[in-house]
């Protein structure tokens, strides 16, 4: 489905469960998600990510969406609180490990993204994220020619 049909079905969705339901911190998360990539309003959205973490401070999505914006924004030590915070609730998410690596690239540490890379790679060597991620911190370092080798990572 396109985003510009999927996004508005889900924003509305998203809208109706909080009516219904003001209390559900998925529903809020989820609605932070839509209005960051759909509406691009960072200050809505990180009032939905922070609603749905006070409501749930164990929700690792929420942890994780909240980094997301965070790290866009160049709040990076907040960020990299947030996402730890949601791989320490959901260690093994691949997403969250990959996402975590991008962050530190964007936090300009980034020995401390390849290593969590390769921690990455040991869960799922193909994972795309991980891969992707972990070439632009080759090229970040100035490794161009070891950037294209992360196909042959085991």
């Amino acid at each position: 489905m396109p985003p510009n049909e999927l996004f508005p079905k889900a924003k509305n969705a998203a809208q109706k469960a909080i009516q219904i339901d003001d209390t559900l911190a998925d529903a809020h998360a989820e609605l932070g998600f839509i209005i960051f990539w759909y509406d691009w309003d960072w200050d809505a959205a990180e009032k939905e990510y922070k609603r749905a973490l006070e409501l749930d401070p164990n929700n690792a999505d929420a942890h994780l969406f909240y980094a997301h914006l965070l790290s866009n924004l160049a709040r990076h030590s907040e960020a990299l609180q947030e996402v730890k915070r949601a791989r320490e609730l959901d260690p093994m998410n691949l997403r969250t490990a990959a996402l975590e690596g991008q962050f530190l690239i964007h936090a300009g540490r980034v020995d401390e993204a390849l290593a969590r890379l390769l921690k990455t790679f040991e869960m799922a060597p193909d994972f795309y994220f991980a891969r992707l991620f972990a070439a632009s911190a080759y090229i970040e370092k100035g490794k161009y020619a070891e950037a294209p080798g992360l196909r042959t990572v085991r």
